[in-house]
């Protein structure tokens, strides 16, 4: 069973890792990071989100094929999807509040 503590953490390197690839400064993802997770700012975490290489999601948000460089969410299917994903969480969020 995941602890709260390790979701949060879990929570916390995704985060940094989406910040990192939408072109933070290393050190500013790192200090976010050190904010939310203190007191408990795991040292391993921090190592990890330092060294963490973007190249390894390059182009996963754009499409190459033919020397054209269009977002994914420039194709209509996807942006149906996305549009349709984003209604479903509000819903999902707007119950949970109710509930």
């Amino acid at each position: 069973m995941i602890s709260a503590d390790n979701l949060k953490h879990r929570t916390g390197c995704a985060v940094a890792v989406m910040r990192h690839v939408t072109g933070w400064n290393v050190d500013s993802v790192v200090e976010e990071y050190r904010a939310y997770a203190e007191p408990k700012a795991r040292e391993q975490d921090m190592k990890y989100i330092k060294e963490y290489q973007v190249s390894n999601l390059e182009g996963l948000f754009t499409d190459s094929i033919h020397g054209s460089h269009n977002t994914v969410l420039t194709k209509p299917k996807m942006a149906r999807m996305a549009i349709f994903t984003a209604i479903v969480m509000l819903i999902v969020a707007a119950t949970a509040l109710f509930w």
